[in-house]
């Protein structure tokens, strides 16, 4: 939300899915945490079980560096999946969504959520 839609200034953690060598860059989150004085869960997989089976990944547009790619889901299957979760902290982000998408009723995100594909665990692209 904040590098694609530049929703807000900040965010409490990253989404991170599918990423390897696991361990190392669970190791190096641990030093980025210890470094910048933040929580250990900055780097967060928690998110990875929602993601639909055949989301569709676009490399950002808003971020580029040569060592680092970051994806960002489709907005419509991110406005389903937030939606699905039903957080009221997520109701801004439904919102920024929702304009992205032109959406101006509930009943277009309901068809928007019903068309979200099967959730899955580790379905990120591969890096």
């Amino acid at each position: 939300m904040v590098t694609e839609y530049d929703a807000r200034e900040a965010t409490a953690d990253v989404d991170a899915f599918n990423y390897e060598p696991h361990g190392a860059v669970e190791r190096a989150a641990a030093l980025v945490a210890d470094e910048m004085g933040l929580p250990r869960s900055w780097l967060n997989q928690q998110a990875s079980s929602y993601v639909p089976r055949h989301a569709d990944w676009r490399r950002s547009s808003s971020f580029d560096h040569p060592n680092l790619h970051l994806y960002a889901i489709a907005p419509e299957h991110l406005l389903a999946m937030k939606v699905q979760a039903g957080r009221p902290t997520d109701a801004e982000d439904i919102a920024t969504l929702c304009r992205e998408l032109g959406i101006t009723s509930a009943q277009e995100v309901e068809t928007c959520d019903a068309r979200r594909p099967t959730p899955t665990s580790n379905s990120a692209p591969e890096a």
